[in-house]
């Protein structure tokens, strides 16, 4: 992840960790639905989950360790 304001204030940080991709379909949906609800800014179309639908891939990555760097 980045964040830059310009060439002097700026920070990135990475994150490790382990994916999993969340297979059992009721965590997926629950997981669809709060994500949905964060992205306000999709269109109508990317914002609607469908009952069933397996087209989407849903993962999460258990972090194990987090570093970074930066200028202020």
């Amino acid at each position: 992840m980045d964040e830059i304001k310009d060439s002097y204030n700026w920070r990135s940080v990475i994150a490790y960790g382990t994916f999993e991709e969340v297979s059992n379909e009721e965590t997926r949906e629950n997981l669809l639905t709060k994500l949905y609800s964060r992205l306000s800014h999709m269109t109508p179309v990317e914002s609607r989950l469908v009952k069933g639908s397996k087209g989407t891939i849903v993962f999460r990555i258990k972090v194990e360790e987090v570093t970074g760097v930066g200028e202020e």
